[in-house]
């Protein structure tokens, strides 16, 4: 019909790519495991950079907050190192996670979309019964599904947000179920949760690069735990083949 398209793709000369009339290569390399991280972790960085670049030729942001943004991409991969030299808190909760049959994550805003791709990891890798829901929902229904053998990972990174997330935290601890909250350091949230994991502040849009490193690790983890091979889970392939 004539409409524009951009790829951001890894692989070069796939379908996708030669489809679209731009594209934008991730470079982050091959990926053998089935279940994607760093292809995932690199498409994030490319759509923060065409963000940014659209928001300063549309004159939303000066040149001084482009070059905070940009100074800031560029310290991901350092605060990405810091988690991984720090996973031990993210191996004991593998071990607590290890037997469960339901997992739930919750969160608000971008919060929300992280909860999506890491509920996503987690069943594709661990097969464990796994959901995510925006945290404002939790009150419509899902909380009767709270019991005191379901854990809750609740993600907030967001001070917008934060306090509405913790109360829905309180909500589901007053009815037994487990709290695993995933926050900055400088978030308060040791009593509305059981467990806690930190992830080193940056600035807001950018959580997401950060909060799903040890939600990775987690289900990568459990699925080893579970006598799983977290490379190549069970009936998923590395391309779809039907539609």
């Amino acid at each position: 019909m004539g409409i524009k398209t951009l790829s951001i793709v890894n692989t070069k000369k796939s379908i996708i790519s030669k489809e679209a009339k731009y594209n934008i290569y991730t470079e982050a390399g091959p990926e053998i495991s089935v279940a994607t991280t760093k292809a995932y972790s690199c498409q994030l960085i490319i759509l923060y950079l065409l963000a940014i670049k659209i928001a300063k030729l549309k004159n939303i942001i000066n040149e001084k907050e482009y070059n905070e943004y940009i100074n800031e991409i560029r310290r991901i991969p350092e605060k990405i190192n810091y988690i991984l030299n720090h996973k031990e808190q993210v191996q004991k909760l593998s071990n607590i996670l290890v037997s469960k049959h339901d997992v739930f994550f919750i969160g608000r805003g971008i919060d929300y979309s992280i909860c999506m791709e890491a509920s996503l990891k987690l069943k594709e890798v661990t097969y464990i019964h796994s959901e995510a829901y925006p945290a404002g929902e939790l009150k419509h229904g899902t909380i009767s599904l709270i019991h005191n053998d379901v854990s809750v990972i609740a993600i907030t990174t967001n001070k917008r947000m934060h306090e509405k997330t913790v109360s829905n935290m309180i909500e589901i601890k007053s009815r037994d179920g487990s709290v695993i909250a995933l926050t900055p350091n400088d978030f308060n949230v040791e009593d509305c949760s059981k467990y806690q994991i930190y992830i080193p502040e940056t600035i807001e849009f950018f959580t997401a690069s950060l909060a799903i490193i040890p939600l990775q690790l987690l289900a990568y983890y459990i699925s080893v735990a579970r006598g799983i091979d977290p490379d190549k889970p069970r009936n998923l392939a590395k391309s779809v083949t039907v539609e």
